[in-house]
């Protein structure tokens, strides 16, 4: 599995809370930023693995497997619930001028 298939995993996994049903093939920017975003956010929180700091993807992903056997038996409930609380608001940084 590599990043693209994870990005599937997280699609589909998260289809219901977002609202996106089957039919749709095409997700918006925003709603791919959310599954991104938040998957990532919700792999580093259930990994405990540095969670303050940019993810290595390919890191979280050999963690995960250490873990869990396979990515398919990753926790992927708690995920959905990190990719739904995801909002980019959150994580600017204001610049002061």
């Amino acid at each position: 599995m590599d990043c693209y298939d994870l990005v599937d995993v997280f699609k589909e996994k998260s289809r219901f809370v977002l609202g996106i049903s089957q039919h749709e093939k095409e997700f918006t920017h925003m709603q791919l930023m959310k599954i991104r975003c938040g998957g990532l956010i919700g792999m580093q929180k259930i990994l405990q693995h540095r969670i303050n700091e940019a993810p290595d993807v390919l890191e979280i992903m050999q963690k995960a497997k250490q873990n869990y056997g396979s990515l398919e038996g990753f926790p992927f409930s708690d995920i959905v619930r990190e990719i739904k609380l995801f909002s980019h608001r959150k994580t600017r940084h204001s610049h002061d001028g």
